[in-house]
């Protein structure tokens, strides 16, 4: 049986509608609202006691000076209960915004209204149960209870509707103005309704994609998708799934949207064809169409109604394999052979390897890995201001779907390799399996950071071979092990899911993963752990290795930064805070960590004489290797000017050490 005949035929949750046949829109559907019922809503702008209004500023409800993308409330007298939308936001690119930091962002929200006289208003958010505005005074008779946290303007302002005279003012009918306000008239009119009866349900969601108006159609459907309680999100996910006429009818309303128009398809597809024996693909360019992905995140609120809809989605697929990799390399084709042949000999299923503008014969040999079948290569175009490494997890962990084919995917780098404690774990698998039953979704793995062991040049040899030396036992910054279909998405060190859900976040050792000590800002935090351990497992991150790599691991534009490269492809990153870093490691000695890698991989030699015999890929390492030695001696005197005038005492010392070493070798 196909994995959507199976979606089809689960049970609707108890008190739900009753599902339409595929490809049509739920019975009963509610008529359009008339142009009589709309006749008296009005709208106004929202501005403040200091001459500032609410606006749409990025993806957020703010305050501005400025006329342009100011908030609407649409209301009708005598309801305790408004619509917040933006000016233009119902446009057929669908500019979704939030109310606050934890508001899913949506073309209308509906709002809580607290009048305080004519023309001054509370506004409150129904998604947080908090305030826009300073909240009406504690104890108030009539006055809904919500928190007072206020999301949107200070403490010192209250919120009032802007006069006639400066615009559309009190006495301003929706009916009577644009296109899109009397569509967001007709939304209200609806949603208000169905929230002072029975509620929002999946039924009225689904009914609203049917309305003959685009505008009509993507407004309540986003106004009212954010009111479904989570086990409706989950039915109205597996429906939208299963129905290609509804997959296709929200790629049209919302064509800007990656999450509808790339997500829900490729879903849909995937689960169509799963499981028929056909072979998969290796390779994939991920095209800058898709660069919005990295500003949408990362964070634990959707970006759209889409991004809802294709989590919900997701987080259904049940995983058929164990664990998989997902990582990010760019220049690193040298070191690459070594980390995915450990990585395969501990016990990974399959590699998600994505890269952008290699320029160091790394395409060559990914692609030879990927035709091998060793990895699925994703080749990621790049515009000009896009992170590459966040553009890389958000496409895997929201768009990919293969992804979901595993029930662990580690999200590690190329120098970052994870050592197992064998007392503890007769390999990988059954250390997931011992996490596994602890109902865990993510595993917190602290680093030990290895040093430069005091090398200077690079040699051809193991990187786990040539560096011993730990810089200290262990170290606070975690990387994670994470359920894909649990997750919204993932910053590098640790992954996010939406504010409706809650992952059980452990340490490799099955404790709490905590971080309340962490030091670093706020929304990094948990990129550090209280207690920092190497029970269980251990990530060895080779951060910086010798001086020679050091200079070029700063001469790349890496996957987490944005930078500029010169005409010769440099990016020359290095600032003295990390030279000063690579000076205060390059001697230090914590601990001979290579027993540990040997005890965990100790066939490593083997599996990458095997990777080498496969078609095409010695000649593509060699290729690499050639490259790198002569882009390397490059780097370096580029650097050497940058070294001795710009990076201070530190930068001239580590050009002494590298000059020292140089003529010793000579």
């Amino acid at each position: 049986m196909r994995a959507l005949d199976r979606w089809r035929r689960r049970p609707a949750a108890a008190g739900t509608a009753e599902e339409a046949p595929a490809g049509e829109v739920p019975a009963e559907q509610p008529a359009a609202t008339s142009p009589t019922a709309t006749a008296g809503v009005r709208v106004a702008t929202l501005r403040t006691v200091h001459a500032t209004s609410l606006a749409v500023k990025g993806a957020r409800l703010d305050q501005t000076r400025r006329r342009a993308k100011r908030a609407r409330l649409l209301w009708e007298p005598g309801s305790e209960l408004g619509l917040l939308i933006g000016e233009g936001t119902s446009e057929g690119s669908g500019h979704e915004f939030g109310l606050g930091p934890a508001t899913p962002r949506a073309l209308g929200h509906l709002v809580r209204l607290d009048w305080r006289s004519g023309s001054s208003v509370a506004v409150g958010d129904l998604w947080t149960r908090t305030w826009l505005s300073p909240a009406p005074v504690d104890g108030e008779p009539g006055v809904p209870r919500m928190r007072p946290g206020i999301t949107a303007v200070g403490t010192d302002e209250t919120l009032e509707l802007e006069s006639p005279g400066a615009g559309a003012g009190p006495a301003g009918s929706a009916a009577s103005t644009d296109a899109d306000l009397a569509a967001a008239a007709a939304v209200y009119v609806r949603t208000r309704d169905l929230r002072q009866g029975a509620g929002v349900r999946v039924h009225d969601v689904l009914a609203a994609l049917g309305d003959p108006d685009a505008t009509t159609a993507r407004t309540a459907f986003s106004t009212m998708l954010p009111l479904l309680s989570r086990d409706d999100l989950l039915e109205l996910a597996q429906r939208v799934v299963a129905d290609e006429r509804l997959v296709t009818t929200l790629a049209r309303l919302f064509p800007a949207d990656p999450w509808t128009t790339r997500s829900l398809p490729g879903l849909r597809t995937w689960l169509e064809t799963r499981g028929t024996g056909d072979a998969p693909w290796r390779t994939q360019k991920v095209g800058t169409e898709l660069d919005v992905l990295w500003s949408a995140g990362p964070g634990d609120v959707a970006a759209s109604s889409g991004e809802v809809v294709a989590f919900y989605a997701r987080s259904q697929v049940r995983p058929r394999r164990r664990v998989c990799v997902v990582a990010t390399a760019r220049n690193e084709g040298v070191y690459l052979l070594e980390w995915l042949a450990y990585h395969r000999a501990l016990g990974v299923d399959e590699f998600f390897v994505y890269s952008n503008n290699n320029d160091d014969g790394s395409d060559r040999l990914l692609a030879a890995l990927a035709q091998a079948g060793v990895i699925r290569w994703l080749d990621s175009e790049i515009s000009p201001g896009t992170k590459a490494q966040a553009k890389a997890y958000a496409h895997a962990f929201s768009v990919l779907p293969e992804v979901l084919d595993f029930e662990w995917a580690m999200t590690v780098d190329i120098d970052e390799f994870l050592v197992l404690d064998p007392a503890t774990s007769d390999g990988l698998a059954d250390f997931l399996d011992w996490h596994a039953a602890r109902q865990t979704d993510v595993i917190a793995v602290n680093w030990v950071v290895v040093g430069p062991s005091g090398l200077t040049r690079w040699a051809d040899d193991l990187v786990t071979r040539r560096f011993p030396a730990a810089v200290a036992p262990v170290d606070a910054h975690i990387k994670s092990i994470s359920r894909p279909g649990r997750i919204l998405g993932s910053q590098p060190h640790f992954p996010y899911t939406t504010e409706r859900e809650h992952l059980a976040f452990r340490e490799a050792t099955g404790e709490p993963h905590t971080w309340f000590t962490s030091t670093l800002a706020p929304h990094l935090v948990q990129a550090q752990s209280d207690r920092p351990t190497t029970g269980h497992a251990a990530l060895h991150h080779y951060a910086l290795k010798s001086a020679e790599e050091f200079l070029w691991k700063f001469s790349r534009n890496r996957g987490g930064r944005v930078v500029a490269t010169d005409d010769a492809g440099m990016a020359l990153t290095l600032e003295e805070r990390f030279v000063k870093r690579f000076l205060g490691q390059f001697d230090q000695d914590a601990g001979d960590v290579r027993p540990a890698v040997r005890a965990t991989v100790p066939h490593l030699e083997r599996e990458i004489e095997t990777l080498r015999g496969l078609d095409g890929v010695a000649d593509a390492e060699r290729h690499v290797t050639e490259i790198f030695v002569e882009r390397s001696a490059r780097v370096m005197e580029a650097y050497r000017t940058r070294l001795r005038d710009d990076l201070g005492d530190s930068g001239r010392e580590l050009l002494r050490i590298i000059d020292e070493e140089g003529s010793a070798h000579d």
